[in-house]
């Protein structure tokens, strides 16, 4: 009983520890405290629906996300969009689930934690395998 406690413990300890801190402020997404990605945001539907670029620190334009509002969304539960980001700096693209409130700090925490950015560009492996465990499939809307 002490032992399972114990490794519960311990595990809660390492997953917070681990844990990475994402923030979105004035046009920066930071990781940890430092620098990862510029952000802009351009306001839709009287600000209703964001869409996103995302910028290197050197300024070079990496990734872009607007919504995919050509998929079936479940009609009980509105609290989220399916975004559609275009990697471009590796020819990839995945559709996400996006939460509809706060969505720019939503979109900032998903990417600011996936760990895509390696020399100022997504990384083609990195970016694929995100696409795979964050990326949902949705049904095309008739």
């Amino acid at each position: 009983m002490k032992r399972a406690i114990f490794l519960n413990l311990a595990l809660v300890f390492f997953l917070t520890t681990n844990a990475q801190e994402v923030e979105f402020k004035d046009g920066m997404i930071k990781v940890d405290g430092k620098d990862y990605l510029k952000m802009e945001v351009k306001k839709q539907n009287f600000g209703l629906t964001k869409s996103f670029e995302l910028y290197s620190l050197a300024g070079k334009k990496i990734i872009t996300a607007a919504v995919a509002t050509e998929f079936e969304k479940d009609e009980s539960d509105n609290t989220y969009l399916y975004y559609k980001v275009k990697f471009l700096t590796s020819s990839q693209e995945g559709i996400f689930k996006i939460s509809s409130l706060s969505q720019e700090k939503a979109f900032a925490k998903l990417i600011g934690t996936s760990a895509i950015i390696v020399n100022d560009a997504a990384d083609d492996e990195k970016v694929q395998k995100f696409i795979e465990s964050k990326g949902v499939t949705p049904r095309v809307a008739h």
